[in-house]
């Protein structure tokens, strides 16, 4: 959601080879610290949430020409070509998502259980005592290559292909659970089968007999593709990031 400017204004790390926007425990602490910002300036948890996508300075328009911080007015009287769905509707989504997330039994009954055998991350951190060339640091740390990129989702498959240089005091999340026997990827915006497989060491023959529903053309971010027929078997139908 964060443009690279907003990013590094909130605290996180958006740079050459690192791009902490993919990582979901970085990006959430960003984005309340914006939140958090937002509704001290605005006073109102609908306009915060609004601005979040329309931005501030819509926001403040929106109050200048509407003369209030009545949500429900400004949704209905605020005109302004940039105020459309995507924003109109943003605290809306927000309501709707928050009301599945806390009743998911209520409207999706099948994934209730498989949810509750979702354990939360288990990891312990470490902070680079140097400079490390990046396909490097997972095999010094014995961390296999499918859970080193599930657990730091700020490093992209690009920068691993080009073996650039990590930063000493680049922080490392070394997972506490157990090698699994099934490994997959999280795809994430810009990667590509031909990346994938060259990372994994897979011919695109390989991965595209294992992921039989990928599209053709463009990989769409968030699938789970499969690396191997364990992992075909164990996580079928299971979707989305951990």
């Amino acid at each position: 959601q964060f443009m690279r400017s907003a990013a590094k204004k909130h605290g996180l790390v958006v740079g050459r080879y690192v791009d902490q926007r993919y990582d979901p425990i970085y990006s959430t602490y960003a984005a309340l610290r914006y939140l958090k910002q937002s509704y001290e300036e605005f006073q109102s948890w609908p306009l915060a949430l609004t601005s979040y996508n329309h931005g501030k300075v819509g926001v403040r328009k929106a109050i200048k020409q509407t003369g209030t911080r009545d949500w429900k007015t400004i949704f209905h009287e605020y005109e302004s070509r940039s105020f459309r769905f995507a924003s109109k509707n943003f605290y809306a989504e927000f309501l709707a998502v928050k009301e599945i997330g806390t009743h998911v039994g209520r409207y999706f009954p099948d994934l209730e259980e498989e949810l509750e055998s979702i354990q939360p991350w288990q990891f312990a951190e470490y902070q680079l005592p140097r400079t490390y060339h990046l396909r490097d640091i997972p095999r010094k740390l014995g961390i296999p290559l499918s859970l080193f990129f599930l657990y730091n989702p700020q490093f992209t498959l690009r920068e691993y292909l080009k073996n650039v240089r990590i930063r000493k005091r680049t922080v490392i999340r070394i997972p506490l659970e157990e090698e699994k026997e099934y490994a997959y990827h999280i795809v994430r915006p810009g990667e590509t089968l031909r990346m994938i497989a060259r990372v994994y060491g897979l011919s695109l023959q390989r991965i595209r007999k294992l992921n039989p529903d990928i599209p053709d053309r463009r990989l769409i971010p968030g699938t789970k593709l499969v690396l191997s027929e364990q992992s075909r078997t164990q996580i079928h139908g299971v979707s989305g990031s951990r």
